[in-house]
């Protein structure tokens, strides 16, 4: 017999940060490096935390075509924090997306695929498709949010994100 449960929680916050490394003179292909911090403010014991820092770093690839199109790869190394009784191996995270501008480029809409290599030995790795919407307020701000699935055992059932990008 298998036991269902729903819980709903915040998880740890994140930062992340992108710096350009390559841009095309037309802006249609951009190389980004990404680095990343989880902080461990969510408690280990409600399941939605590891109670240990997260640290990452990895590409990105983003190539805009016929005009209001854009295809994205990434791909992150992140070395994760184990928690007092559980060791969680470091992994190599990855996506790929493709998405569609609309209103002169102030909104995107994206579909994309997530995944990781194995996080704890034994269960097979996350994976989850998921959909989003990013909206440009000024130049320099952007607000966003998210909609996961699991489409493996060891991921969510059902997540959402919301976040903000600022253009330093």
């Amino acid at each position: 017999d298998t036991l269902n449960y729903i819980q709903t929680s915040f998880g740890d916050p994140s930062l992340m940060i992108s710096v350009s490394l390559c841009t095309s003179s037309r802006k249609t292909t951009i190389i980004n490096g990404n680095w990343g911090v989880k902080f461990p403010l969510a408690d280990a014991n409600e399941g939605f935390g590891t109670g240990a820092w997260d640290i990452g770093g990895g590409l990105s690839w983003s190539q805009r075509f016929l005009d209001h199109w854009l295809f994205m790869l990434s791909g992150m190394y992140w070395q994760l924090g184990d928690m007092n009784e559980l060791d969680i191996s470091n992994i190599l995270s990855y996506s790929t997306g493709l998405g569609r501008s609309f209103m002169e480029g102030k909104l995107m809409g994206s579909f994309s695929f997530f995944g990781s290599t194995q996080i704890i030995d034994g269960i097979d790795p996350p994976l989850s498709l998921g959909t989003g919407l990013n909206y440009q307020l000024t130049k320099k701000l952007s607000i966003n949010g998210n909609a996961l699935v699991g489409i493996s055992e060891s991921a969510s059932d059902f997540s959402i994100g919301l976040g903000w990008n600022i253009t330093l």
